[in-house]
């Protein structure tokens, strides 16, 4: 098919600067078959196959070569900065652990660490010219997690203390987990079955994760425990909004805000209150990791 190109090097740099928009072309293309009844469906089913097909090889041709290490790059972050790599994801998506240690000396090396570390993950970031895209189609934000551990290490005690609570979830909670998770699994076979444009998943991504905010938050609310007391869940809230991307918090403002203010912290029961939060973080920070890897799954195949 075709002529070959005298250039291949000049042609693929060509190719690979449309190559967006020769996808949005294409996808509108496939829409517009969609809703042509005179295409029987076997034909339609052919087309797209082939489309996908060529779109995957396409992107694979012009991807940076940092697509396949960038993940890897940013958890050597962690043994450069000294700290156990395992806690960057296998260690917390895997529920083993927590995403800053279990014991007192090991918070406090992650927290005299936590800067050092966040810059060279912004680093390898920035150095990586598919990052923005990829970090944004798996939920991965190193602002969101910096602002998460910030917290953690502003309370050490309130997070070290919390085991009791969170180590035994409801059967809402435990609800509210697999919804999510059902959820982020369809939405990843949504993806590549119907070829979603990034603005659709990026809106679909967040909805997801601000109705489990939402019902997470009630769910360990309703358990009536001197474990789980006002410091803990304020903890928890605040931890789970700063969790959420800035790309979600800024399009779903109205929404986040009803969940997310203030006041809903409950920072004064902490100066009091050592029942704490120790899996805490590991439970929710775990669960946000699993978003990731479930995600890329979809993506980076």
């Amino acid at each position: 098919m075709g002529v070959k190109p005298d250039n291949i090097t000049a042609f693929s740099i060509q190719a690979c600067s449309v190559e967006n928009s020769m996808y949005n072309c294409s996808l509108a293309f496939m829409k517009t078959l969609e809703n042509d009844a005179t295409c029987p469906d076997v034909e339609q089913t052919a087309i797209k196959q082939f489309f996908r097909s060529m779109f995957i090889s396409y992107d694979n041709k012009c991807a940076h070569p940092c697509r396949e290490y960038l993940m890897t790059d940013l958890s050597k972050c962690y043994t450069d900065s000294g700290l156990d790599a395992n806690l960057f994801l296998s260690n917390a998506t895997m529920e083993r652990g927590t995403i800053i240690g279990t014991t007192v000396s090991e918070v406090k090396l992650f927290c005299d660490n936590r800067q050092p570390l966040v810059r060279c993950m912004r680093r390898e970031r920035d150095m990586c010219p598919e990052a923005p895209l990829l970090m944004s189609k798996i939920g991965l934000d190193i602002e969101s997690l910096e602002r998460t551990v910030d917290v953690l290490c502003e309370h050490p005690e309130v997070y070290l203390g919390a085991t009791e609570c969170f180590s035994h979830p409801s059967i809402g909670v435990l609800e509210c987990q697999n919804n999510q998770s059902t959820e982020l699994i369809q939405l990843g076979v949504e993806t590549k079955e119907e070829s979603l444009s990034e603005d659709m998943f990026i809106a679909k991504f967040c909805q997801i994760r601000i109705k489990h905010v939402d019902c997470d938050l009630k769910a360990w609310s309703a358990i009536d425990t001197q474990s789980c007391g006002t410091s803990v869940i304020g903890l928890r809230t605040e931890l789970e909004c700063k969790l959420l991307p800035d790309f979600c918090t800024s399009n779903y403002q109205k929404q986040v805000d009803v969940i997310c203010h203030k006041e809903n912290f409950n920072k004064d029961d902490r100066k009091d209150d050592d029942s704490g939060a120790a899996s805490v973080s590991g439970s929710i920070i775990s669960r946000f990791l699993l978003c990731i890897c479930i995600l890329s799954l979809f993506w980076m195949d």
